[in-house]
């Protein structure tokens, strides 16, 4: 075997010399990584007070001129957010303003150039910001990649920032993206277009008249999440629908926008065969309220008397329930019914002092 010399103290003071200057390096290492992160703070933050600065008179309507740095460098940087942060705030003639400085600085021109890149990470963090600059020549770029782009994920994040900006034509091209979506892709399209409120009823109510019983719900269950609607005829019509699932959004759509004219048309679909759809049209029926003409007071409690009996327990309480809250003349029906939900919608009607208190399933 060969015999190690044994170390000296020569030796030992040498390793320990080695791990203080290690130690030494490490410690300088991130002294400096520590000064220059307080310089880039300062510096951005230099950038971001100046710019704000700058900015107020122009978002008060001032005729000034603000330029911005050249895109593509440190401080182009810190002025696209700064500027961001505020379109995130604002609203209208403030906004326009700032998203008109972005598009005249090249910012958005930017953007989609740095889009065209085959780093996934990076296509979608340029889909986010165009989102956020709300401009409109941001749309062409993100409808390209919602339709084209080789990645599910970049092609959702172009949703939302279509959503984010609010194109009203933006709709139809969401809503064909949502034609053949995983289930994921579905429940976010529906986020993004339920998020764009009012902007996107024309085109969801023109969906209403495919026969693609997928759109079909998926166009309801964002109508319902909206809560209106601007012609109730096509949901009326879609209560006799082949399908319960939109049989039932139907109902719940028209109870939901309180679309009074659409009770005839309740009251005739009660009678539906299927327990679930009876039950919606129970509930908006009770949303609705009470007509103002005789004739349909009268289809209105005729339709709720016979729910009273019905199959499905469910539905029943819920008929109990609405006839309690209809008035004097609901509560008679209810005192006049040999059955214990009726007898127990009125006890719960008393106990409630009256206040109608929405059942649950």
């Amino acid at each position: 075997m060969t015999a190690h010399a044994p170390l000296t103290s020569g030796d030992l003071f040498l390793a320990l010399a080695v791990v203080i200057g290690l130690d030494a390096l490490l410690l300088a290492a991130i002294a400096l990584a520590k000064i220059r992160r307080e310089r880039a703070e300062r510096f951005e933050a230099l950038v971001r007070d100046d710019l704000t600065e700058r900015l107020f008179p122009l978002l008060e309507g001032a005729a000034v001129t603000v330029s911005l740095p050249p895109s593509g460098g440190a401080r182009s940087r810190v002025a696209f957010e700064t500027v961001l942060s505020l379109i995130a705030v604002l609203k209208g003639e403030a906004r326009d303003r700032l998203v008109a400085l972005l598009e005249d600085a090249g910012y958005i021109g930017y953007l989609v150039r740095r889009s065209r890149t085959k780093n996934t990470a990076l296509r979608m963090r340029c889909m986010m910001r165009l989102g956020a600059t709300r401009s409109l020549r941001a749309v062409p770029r993100l409808t390209a990649v919602l339709l084209r782009d080789r990645s599910p994920e970049v092609r959702i994040v172009a949703a939302e920032a279509l959503g984010a900006i609010g194109h009203p034509p933006s709709v139809s091209v969401l809503l064909e993206a949502a034609r053949d979506p995983t289930r994921v892709q579905e429940l976010r399209l529906a986020n993004v277009l339920s998020g764009m409120g009012t902007t996107a009823l024309p085109a969801l109510q023109r969906v209403l008249l495919e026969s693609d019983t997928r759109l079909l719900s998926l166009a309801l269950d964002i109508l319902i999440d909206i809560g209106t609607i601007t012609d109730p005829a096509p949901v009326v019509k879609l209560l006799t629908h082949r399908s319960p699932e939109v049989r039932a959004r139907a109902a719940l759509l028209l109870g939901l926008a309180g679309v009074i004219e659409a009770i005839p048309a309740l009251v005739f679909a009660s009678r539906d065969s299927v327990w679930f759809v009876r039950l919606r049209i129970v509930k908006a029926l009770a949303a609705i309220g009470l007509p103002d003409d005789e004739q349909g007071r009268s289809a209105y409690f005729a339709a709720l008397t016979h729910l009273l009996y019905d199959d499905s327990w469910h539905v029943r309480r819920n008929a109990a329930a609405a006839l309690a809250a209809a008035g004097p003349a609901g509560r008679e029906i209810l005192a006049g019914a040999a059955s214990e939900v009726a007898r127990a919608a009125l006890q719960f009607y008393e106990l409630h002092r009256g206040r109608h208190m929405a059942t649950v399933l």
